[in-house]
């Protein structure tokens, strides 16, 4: 997928009242304003407010369900040919609690990035670099966070170097 692929998905999730939060590698790039690596998908986070919608617009679409472990009703993958969607679902209290689905922190999902020309909404940079290092890396996310430390002037972690 490239950025004019994400943007499209992005509009016309906008275009049908579905509030949709950039996250993972295309975020990344956003994030650093230039480009790292190839990408089979593009990650979203959606409230589980917009689920149904986003289920309808899927099926408008033609954008099926693929099977790859670790799927459940939070976190899936969604393609039409060569374009594939994995949607992360969260959801929040009153209280700006996280209370099901995936565990974006409140206040992770502030960031905004220009991708395409397009104001999109995102998970923060510094989120990001928590959430990308929260886990044993493989090569792509010691490309992301090492991008990210430079683009922000953080210092990269040991495990990511």
């Amino acid at each position: 997928m490239d950025t004019s692929d994400v943007v499209g998905i992005f509009q016309s999730l906008r275009e049908h009242g579905i509030r949709a939060w950039l996250d993972g590698g295309f975020c990344v790039e956003a994030l650093v304003d230039r480009p790292l690596r190839p990408h089979a998908d593009v990650d979203i986070a959606i409230s589980r407010m917009h689920l149904p919608l986003f289920h309808r617009w899927c099926r408008d679409r033609g954008f099926l369900p693929i099977d790859r472990a670790g799927r459940s009703e939070d976190c899936f993958l969604v393609g039409r040919g060569s374009h594939r969607i994995d949607v992360h679902v969260f959801e929040y209290d009153a209280e700006g609690r996280n209370v099901s689905g995936i565990a974006y922190p409140w206040g992770s999902l502030t960031g905004s990035v220009q991708l395409g020309g397009e104001l999109l909404d995102c998970v923060a940079p510094e989120w990001m670099l928590k959430f990308k290092t929260s886990y044993p890396p493989a090569a792509k996310d010691r490309l992301d966070v090492q991008a990210l430390c430079a683009h922000f002037g953080w210092d990269v972690p040991p495990t990511h170097a």
